[in-house]
């Protein structure tokens, strides 16, 4: 299955991408984690964060891609009802 999403953000292309670029940033857009944390302060491929959910559980992520200032691609782990998901976030200059 795959489901794409887009949202239209009214601002500089740079300043959003530096808001996504920190991957524990997740609970400013994502109302269901409440924490996340990385191993590597510096992201990019192969890095893991858990993310801590409302509900008390907890999923664990791995970067598989990352084009900086563009886009990333990460896998989750340890999902309700699915064995993993993958999700892929970038910035374009389209609004």
């Amino acid at each position: 299955m795959k489901i794409t999403m887009s949202v239209c953000i009214r601002a500089p292309k740079s300043q959003v991408w530096k808001v996504l670029a920190d991957v524990e940033n997740i609970p400013l857009w994502s109302s269901a984690v409440v924490s996340a944390k990385a191993d590597d302060k510096k992201p990019g491929i192969g890095t893991k964060r858990t993310c801590r959910l409302s509900n008390q559980s907890a999923i664990f992520e791995e970067w598989t891609d990352w084009n900086e200032n563009e886009s990333y691609t990460y896998r989750g782990f340890n999902l309700t009802l699915i064995e993993s998901a993958q999700n892929t976030w970038s910035v374009k200059k389209r609004c």
